[in-house]
């Protein structure tokens, strides 16, 4: 249970930063920068058993490019189309590992799971059916959607100690981040004058460090068979959406609407029911 908490406070602070990113007009590009050097330098620190060559040094390099990539997205849409419609496709996107996990590892959730997993998938686009205003400015959600679907799933599949040893999942972590490093250093290079701002390099730190402990939880809470692949991104996505609904309340004084509240009893409802029946 600790590592699922974990897990929920992380991604969800990754959106809360996001969103106050954009409240101070900070460049995101020099952020996520700063964030992925953090990352990449703390699980290089920590990395204690280094691998010879494997076919996931290979993976981890598109890992670390989505994850630029998937953080750009993130952030634009968090900003544009508000903290709650992006954490909400975000966390939609637990489609992606629940079917990769069931089809390829058979941890097929039982009946009564399925019924939580429902009310889980119903709680995330009730709002969307009901508002045609969400709906028509559903781009940006909708790439978040797919593209944090592949990420997961990518990011779940490494966690299976088939694919990566646990021994070397410290390493994992060094090459996924320094991917992304790379990458960001590409994206950013014409707003590098932007370091220069404390808040830029303060909030990059805090972000790189909830960023490999989002990583770190995710991994943890797979392998430690508290859940099943299939259940475990249910469980974790909405509990997330909960935090970063409240999170938008209480923050950034976003007004919702009846809907959206009904969608959130519903989404609990449908958790509660998948921890119920584990």
């Amino acid at each position: 249970m600790t590592w699922l908490l974990g897990s929920i406070a992380c991604y969800s602070s990754i959106f809360i930063l996001f969103r106050l990113a954009g409240k101070k007009g900070l460049p995101m590009a020099p952020v996520l920068f700063v964030n992925y050097i953090v990352s990449f330098a703390f699980s290089v620190v920590i990395t204690s058993t280094w691998p010879g060559f494997e076919w996931w040094m290979l993976s981890s390099a598109l890992l670390g490019l989505l994850f630029m990539v998937v953080f750009q997205v993130i952030a634009h849409s968090t900003n544009t189309a508000g903290i709650g419609s992006t954490a909400t496709a975000s966390k939609l996107s637990m489609v992606w590992p629940i079917l990769a996990f069931s089809l390829l590892f058979g941890e097929w959730p039982n009946p009564l799971q399925w019924i939580g997993i429902a009310l889980v998938l119903t709680s995330v686009l009730l709002p969307f059916f009901m508002n045609r205003e969400s709906a028509r400015s559903w781009l940006l959600p909708l790439t978040v959607f797919l593209s944090t679907g592949l990420v997961d799933t990518l990011i779940a599949l490494h966690g299976r100690p088939e694919w990566v040893a646990p021994e070397f999942k410290e390493a994992l972590f060094t090459f996924i981040f320094g991917f992304a490093a790379a990458t960001a250093l590409f994206q950013s290079r014409k707003e590098l004058n932007s370091l220069n701002q404390p808040m830029v390099l303060g909030l990059g730190l805090i972000l790189g460090l909830i960023n490999y402990g989002s990583l770190y939880f995710l991994l943890g809470t797979l392998e430690s068979k508290f859940l099943s692949g299939a259940t475990f991104f249910p469980v974790n996505n909405m509990g997330v959406i909960a935090l970063t609904f409240l999170a938008g309340v209480a923050l950034f004084k976003e007004r919702p609407s009846s809907t959206d509240w009904i969608s959130l009893m519903l989404g609990l409802s449908g958790l509660l029911a998948i921890l119920w029946f584990s």
